[in-house]
């Protein structure tokens, strides 16, 4: 992978007056280019992540 950033916006919200902030990622357009000469890649060509964290 390509360790390019992150094109994806932020959030945040509460839950419980306890607040969290999320994250949304995954492969950039360029990396899922060179994934594509990769087969054994395959599973990873459309990843995406969501990460939560407490604030």
């Amino acid at each position: 992978m390509d360790g390019g950033s992150n094109e994806n916006a932020n959030f945040h919200f509460a839950v419980g007056g306890r607040q969290y902030v999320g994250i949304h990622s995954g492969l950039s357009p360029i990396a899922r280019g060179k994934n594509v000469n990769s087969p054994e890649l395959k599973v990873q060509r459309n990843q995406t992540l969501l990460w939560v964290f407490a604030l």
